[in-house]
């Protein structure tokens, strides 16, 4: 027997196969999470440090703008980029530190999904890959006005 997948039934016979016969229905519905509303306090802290920064950029390995905090305001923040990100063969990692070292024609190029960090990054041999870059929304945040990187 085929059932709706909204319905469910079953009988049950009492004592003796005269019992009568009982069927009891079953409705599964979706259940929905309530639906939270952020306030600025939440935004700020759980999103990439772009959506609530201006004035971003770079200062040698370090990155610097005004972050806005739970209030509102602008704070100058700045968080050494050098301390988390690396340089693996040629290839920016978040595994690794001192990128900057090793790193040619760095820069800070906004795009339609947050900052990209680009450089010219050499191999073990010597030689470059073409320009890399690396998402910093991805891992930055900004936590009260403050930028801090997740691990």
């Amino acid at each position: 027997m085929q059932h709706d997948p909204l319905w469910l039934s079953f009988s049950d016979r009492l004592l003796s196969s005269s019992a009568p016969c009982f069927q009891i229905f079953f409705v599964f519905l979706p259940v929905r999470k309530p639906v939270r509303h952020h306030h600025l306090c939440t935004r700020v802290n759980k999103m990439g440090f772009s959506t609530s920064s201006t004035n971003i950029r770079l200062e040698g390995s370090t990155l610097v703008c005004n972050a806005k905090d739970t209030a509102g305001r602008d704070q100058e923040t700045r968080l050494d980029l050098n301390r988390h990100i690396g340089n693996s063969d040629g290839w920016f990692t978040w595994e690794g530190q001192n990128f900057a070292n090793s790193a040619r024609n760095i820069n800070l190029n906004p795009k339609g999904d947050g900052f990209w960090l680009e450089a010219d990054l050499p191999k073990r041999d010597g030689g470059y890959r073409e320009r890399q870059g690396i998402r910093l929304d991805e891992r930055i945040e900004n936590q009260n006005g403050s930028l801090v990187f997740r691990a």
